[in-house]
């Protein structure tokens, strides 16, 4: 992958964000990710302009692309490009309303406590303490003592005491324990470490962190700040996992890769599955089963934990992230906008609204 190849992005778009060209010229080496990239590009996010936000009317939920889905008890969060942030009512509607950046999100995750915090391009980070209804940007002077190249952030997780984690390109990773008002930087693996990072999970079964990320790299921690690496099992990328009730990890990305490794911990074992379309993004589902969501609108399912995934296509477009809503509707986020599923049938589609 060179430059910046964002895991929530369109799949015909330019992955390139903003970069100098010293770092340019330095991920040119890597040449097998940079074929990847212009050969496929998963979900590589558009280039943003750099003008200011746009004020001409509303935002349908379906004509604007959505990359990152949270859920606070019955309320549901989307972030977007340029700045858009979605937020449901229990009645489905979605009020949609353009924070002041024009940097796509690419990222997005809350607590029960109605902390919610989404990242993106240039390193660009924002807060709400009310479950989404005001936010409020952390200041650059800030984001650079950690990101002094603004970077884009590809990742967020907060654990249950509410300890916020951003990651993404070059190895770029940093925690807030107050609500996102300071940061400190966090070196994962070491100064050498420059990989980008696509996912941070908590794991709250085997009590520790799992992080994700390009070029295969898989590592653990027992409390975000000391990492070591995990022996991987595939040495292209990858862009999410799933961590489920049982204490299983699925991790997943390229060419259609999926690999679970059982609790307690053992190796990894590969799960085949007929595609080489790359997986953004999986969650568990109430009901146990295990879904995945990637390019050009397939979807995996499991109903035994991980152990065997049949395909569906869900939609014509290339799905970024997926929720499940407190009354049992799935809802998936991609290029082509927000839409909602009955979660047990592959072809229902529900209505929604959305209004900026």
């Amino acid at each position: 992958m060179v430059g910046l190849s964002d895991r929530r992005a369109s799949a015909s778009g330019n992955p390139l964000t903003l970069l100098t060209r010293r770092r340019f010229l330095k991920r040119l080496s890597h040449l097998g990710k940079a074929l990847f990239v212009f050969s496929q590009a998963p979900l590589a996010l558009a280039q943003t302009s750099g003008q200011g936000p746009s004020s001409s009317g509303p935002v349908a939920i379906d004509r604007a692309s959505f990359f990152g889905l949270a859920r606070v008890g019955s309320i549901l969060l989307a972030c977007g490009e340029r700045g858009l942030i979605a937020r449901s009512t229990p009645e489905s509607h979605w009020q949609v309303t353009r924070l002041p950046t024009p940097r796509n999100f690419t990222a997005l995750a809350a607590h029960p406590s109605g902390l919610a915090v989404t990242v993106g391009h240039s390193g660009v980070i924002f807060v709400s303490e009310d479950a989404g209804q005001q936010w409020r940007a952390v200041p650059e002077a800030i984001r650079r003592t950690f990101n002094p190249n603004q970077d884009a952030l590809l990742t967020v997780a907060i654990d249950a005491e509410r300890r916020v984690i951003v990651g993404g390109a070059f190895g770029r990773m940093a925690q807030s324990t107050n609500l996102g008002k300071s940061w400190s930087a966090i070196k994962p693996l070491g100064d050498d470490f420059e990989w980008h990072i696509y996912q941070l999970c908590v794991d709250p079964i085997r009590r520790s962190w799992l992080m994700v990320g390009e070029s295969g790299t898989l590592a653990e921690s027992p409390d975000g700040l000391t990492w070591r690496e995990i022996s991987s099992p595939y040495a292209g990328s990858f862009f999410g996992a799933v961590l489920t009730s049982q204490g299983t990890r699925i991790v997943f990305g390229m060419r259609g890769r999926i690999y679970r490794q059982a609790n307690p911990p053992g190796t990894w074992q590969p799960i085949e599955v007929p595609t080489t379309m790359a997986w953004m993004s999986g969650r568990q589902l109430s009901d146990g089963r295990i879904m995945l969501v990637g390019d050009q609108g397939m979807t995996a399912i499991s109903d035994n934990d991980g152990q065997h995934f049949r395909l569906e296509k869900r939609w014509d477009a290339s799905l970024s992230d997926l929720m499940e809503s407190s009354d049992g509707r799935l809802w998936i986020a991609g290029k082509a906008g927000l839409k909602s599923f009955e979660s047990n049938a592959g072809a229902t589609q529900r209505p929604a609204t959305g209004t900026r």
